[in-house]
C-alpha cells in the first residue's frame, strides 16, 4: 500500500503546520540517513510539549483516522539544502518495530522519495542472525537497518546513473505543497538532494 495524497491537509492547518516548521523549531545537522550516508541534513524529532509540538499532532490527527491509527511514534522535521549534484541518500527504515511511515512535503520542489521493494522482515531475529558485537553497535544507530541489508546482501554501492545496485524502485514521489505519501514503514526508502529549490522541507510521521 502507497497512498498519494494532494491537498492533503486543510488550508488553515497547513499554513499553520508550515509556520510553526520554518519558524518556530530549531533544526539540527546530521546525517540524512543512515551512519553510511555521507550527505547531511537538518532536522529534529519534535515531541508534543515542544514548541509547534501541538500543532504537529493535529496534522497527523487530520489522516490517522483513515489508517486506523493509534499511536504517533514519532514526527521529524527535515530539511534538505540544495546541492548542484543531485545525490539519492541511504535506503533505510525508519524503526525496527512496526508502523506506518507518512512524509507531508512543505513545498513544489525536486528532490524525490524513492520507495523500494526491498523490506524489513518485523520478525526478523536478531540474537540469531546477527553476531553480538554488531548488535551492541547497532544501538548507536538508528534503526539498525545497515546490518539488516547487509545480512540480506543489499549493498550500498551505486550505478553509474546514481540509483542504487540492489534497491528495486516501487515509487518515486515528487514533493509537492501539502501533498501527504503513507506507506508501510517495512519498505526501504530514501529521499534526495533538491537542485532547483533552495531547500526541501518534509516532515515525517511514524504511527501505528
Amino acid at each position: 500500500m502507497i497512498d498519494i495524497i494532494d491537498n492533503a491537509l486543510p488550508d488553515w492547518l497547513f499554513q499553520e503546520v508550515e509556520h510553526v516548521s520554518k519558524n518556530k523549531i530549531p533544526l539540527f545537522a546530521g546525517p540524512t540517513a543512515t551512519d553510511k550516508d555521507p550527505y547531511w541534513s537538518f532536522g529534529v524529532p519534535v515531541e508534543y510539549e515542544d514548541r509547534g509540538g501541538e500543532t504537529l499532532f493535529l496534522s497527523w490527527l487530520a489522516f490517522a483516522k483513515y489508517y486506523n491509527a493509534k499511536e504517533l511514534i514519532r514526527a521529524r522535521i527535515g530539511l534538505i539544502p540544495r546541492d548542484i549534484k543531485y545525490t539519492i541518500t541511504g535506503p533505510h527504515i525508519d524503526n525496527k518495530n512496526p508502523h506506518t511511515v507518512g512524509l507531508l512535503y512543505l513545498d513544489d520542489c525536486d528532490g524525490e522519495t524513492y520507495i523500494y521493494k526491498n523490506r524489513f522482515d518485523w520478525d526478523f531475529d536478531w540474537k540469531k542472525n546477527i553476531p553480538e558485537e554488531e548488535l551492541n553497535q547497532m544501538s548507536k544507530t538508528e534503526s539498525g537497518c545497515i546490518l539488516y541489508a547487509e545480512h540480506k546482501g543489499w549493498s550500498f554501492d551505486k550505478n553509474p546513473d546514481g540509483n542504487y545496485k540492489d534497491f528495486e524502485i516501487e515509487e518515486k514521489v515528487m514533493p509537492k505543497k501539502n501533498r501527504l505519501v503513507v506507506f508501510d514503514g517495512s519498505h526501504f526508502h530514501a529521499s534526495s538532494t533538491p537542485t532547483t529549490q533552495q531547500m526541501r522541507w518534509a516532515i515525517n510521521y511514524n504511527f501505528r
